[in-house]
């Protein structure tokens, strides 16, 4: 049992360094953009959905784990 953990962190960091790299190399390959031209990726409708959302979420965790106590 102790291997099987240990090979799931090991796996865990190899992965992360993998995509430590890979975000580096994008980063140096992709032109810098302005900081004041700062354009959003999601639409403002789905933003709002997706607080509505995790706020639910959050809300029912902390009711779970209170009514659990």
């Amino acid at each position: 049992m102790g291997r099987l953990i240990l090979l799931a962190i090991v796996i865990g960091i190899v992965v992360l360094a993998i995509t430590s790299v890979m975000v580096a190399i994008n980063r140096l390959t992709t032109p810098q953009r302005s900081l004041t031209t700062r354009s959003d990726a999601m639409p403002k409708s789905f933003r709002t959905v997706s607080y509505v959302m995790l706020i639910l979420l959050l809300l029912g965790l902390s009711t779970g784990l209170i009514g659990g106590l």
